[in-house]
Order: C-alpha cells, then sequence, then structure tokens
C-alpha cells in the first residue's frame, strides 16, 4: 500500500542513543501535522529517528550540524488499476 516515511537527522556531538530519541520528536510531529492537514491516514505514514547515521554534511562544525539536523520524507505511491 502507499507509504509516507518520515526520517529526522541530527548533529553527531551527542551519544549514538541520545540522537535518535531526539532525531524522533520532530519527525513524529512532522507526521502528526501531515495526518492532520492534508488527510493522510496515520497508518500510511511511518517516522524513523535516524540520528547520526546518515550525516549529509561531514565533520563537526556549526554548519555542518547544521545542516545534519533535518527532517527528511519519502513519498511513496502505488498506482493501481481500476477495472
Amino acid at each position: 500500500h502507499p507509504g509516507r516515511g518520515r526520517g529526522r537527522h541530527t548533529g553527531l556531538r551527542s551519544s549514538s542513543g541520545y540522537n535518535r530519541t531526539l532525531s524522533l520528536k520532530p519527525a513524529r510531529a512532522i507526521a502528526e501535522l501531515l495526518i492532520q492537514r492534508t488527510g493522510i491516514k496515520a497508518a500510511d505514514i511511518s517516522t524513523e529517528a535516524l540520528g547520526e547515521n546518515r550525516p549529509k554534511a561531514e565533520g563537526w562544525g556549526i554548519s555542518a550540524r547544521a545542516e545534519n539536523r533535518r527532517v527528511q520524507a519519502i513519498v511513496r505511491t502505488e498506482k493501481r488499476e481500476l477495472r
């Protein structure tokens, strides 16, 4: 079935567990907004805490950490043939 994924990334400063917990909060908030404002069903949305697993920018500088604090959305659709 169609699915929409929300993942949130964090900077690399804290522990892995803390970053995963921290990254889940905004991912869930975005998912909730989509449910409320678009009519997408909650069952069609999943959230994932990515933490520091897939950084966009490498390094410890302020700009790299800021770039890694992001919510990433993946939208999957499924075409169905109507008969």
